[in-house]
């Protein structure tokens, strides 16, 4: 135990030597370092203090020059100074001689300098004059040449606004003539397309002419029919009160009996000859109205005879169209455009039933099967009719080409 406690205590002293000279290495290293700095520090001190003293000899040199650069130029202006007042003295001198010998010749180019200054003047006054006048001119030329070149430009501008309008009328025309090619174009299809809902038209009108005809006859066969009960239940009445004066008759032949009975008679004669004339109106109305119905389908044949001779093969011209043509598809487009009970948007059934007569039409008219005016139209189009009246029976189909 002795041996290992010794042991670990050799270890630790070793330790503290290493770490003791690793201490020391490292002070000596920091005290290198402290002494450089301070070396440096005291090398830059003597630096600063030479740059000082360098820098007050050049200002003493530079004072000193400054000093003998002001002397010099004193120096200078000094001998030139001398040098002027004796070049002026030389001057006068040469001056005052060459005007004494040359007065008398002064004199005389002084006089002849006049005259030719006053010749001078006059030319100038001549040629101001002139200068004004030629100046006028230039001015009015200016003018001119400014008023010629905006009449160019006008002229320029109103060639290049005509060009401008042939161009848009041309192109006006271009677009009007295109606007009436289309405009012909889609009146054409219209009027194929329109003279097969022409024919539909005039069958609703027909049908719907039948309905009210027939609709007014059945409600004057009920009104008949009404007048026939009251008479029948007048007749029973009369005929109760027959019975009765027949019986006061047999009983009590008095004479006012007798009166009462006769008048009674009398007006039961009257109510058999009344009734008999409204079974004879009802006849009448019940054979008017198959006669109405027989004529509907007549004239519901004409119409559709009238129209299938109108299309023809369904290709429509309007170049050579008279006026009447043109206006009547024009109105006849405004009618089938305008709002009415009998143009139902998808189909519609019509059906009437009064009496004998029996009138049936179905339609089909609207959107799902008519397209106008949208530049696709379709290649073809089939509609079929068919109205029933009485006997008649009239079927007509039509198979339009809408190609073009």
């Amino acid at each position: 135990m002795d041996r290992q406690q010794a042991e670990a205590l050799a270890s630790i002293e070793l330790k503290k030597n290493e770490t003791k000279k690793i201490q020391e290495a490292e002070i000596a290293e920091k005290a290198k370092v402290i002494n450089g700095q301070v070396q440096a520090q005291v090398s830059i001190a003597l630096q600063k203090e030479k740059i000082a003293n360098e820098t007050q000899a050049m200002k003493r040199e530079e004072e000193d020059a400054k000093v003998q650069l002001k002397t010099q130029e004193e120096e200078a202006k000094n001998d030139l100074k001398r040098a002027e007042e004796t070049h002026k003295g030389e001057h006068n001198a040469a001056l005052e001689a060459s005007a004494n010998t040359t007065a008398v010749d002064l004199d005389a180019r002084i006089a002849k300098y006049k005259a030719i200054e006053a010749e001078w003047h006059g030319k100038a006054a001549v040629a101001g004059s002139k200068a004004v006048a030629a100046k006028r001119d230039e001015e009015d030329q200016k003018i001119m040449l400014q008023k010629a070149n905006e009449e160019i430009k006008d002229q320029i501008n109103a060639e290049s606004g005509l060009k401008t309008a042939i161009r848009g009328q041309e192109e006006a025309k271009k677009q009007q003539d295109k606007q009436v090619t289309e405009a012909t174009r889609n009146l054409e299809w219209m009027m194929r397309n329109e003279s097969q809902q022409l024919a539909t038209a005039q069958q609703v009108a027909a049908a719907k002419m039948r309905q009210e005809q027939e609709l007014e006859t059945a409600e004057k066969m009920n009104t008949t029919s009404a007048e026939m009960s009251q008479k029948q239940e007048d007749k029973g009445s009369l005929e109760v009160r027959a019975k009765e004066a027949e019986q006061n008759v047999k009983t009590a032949s008095s004479e006012s009996s007798v009166n009462a009975a006769k008048a009674i008679h009398e007006e039961i004669i009257k109510k058999q000859q009344e009734e008999q004339a409204t079974k004879e109106t009802a006849q009448q109305l019940q054979s008017s109205q198959t006669a109405q119905s027989q004529q509907s389908a007549e004239q519901y044949a004409q119409l559709l005879a009238e129209s299938q001779a109108k299309m023809g093969n369904g290709n429509v011209n309007l170049t050579n169209a008279s006026a009447s043509q043109i206006a009547l598809a024009e109105l006849t487009h405004r009618l089938l455009r305008q709002p009415s009970s009998t143009f139902v948007p998808q189909s519609a059934s019509i059906s009437t039933a009064v009496g004998p007569s029996n009138v049936s039409q179905m339609m089909g008219v609207g959107q799902s099967n008519n397209t106008m005016l949208t530049g696709a139209q379709p290649a073809n189009q089939t509609q079929q009719m068919s109205v029933g009246a009485g006997m008649r029976n009239i079927t007509a189909q039509m198979h339009l080409p809408f190609a073009y």
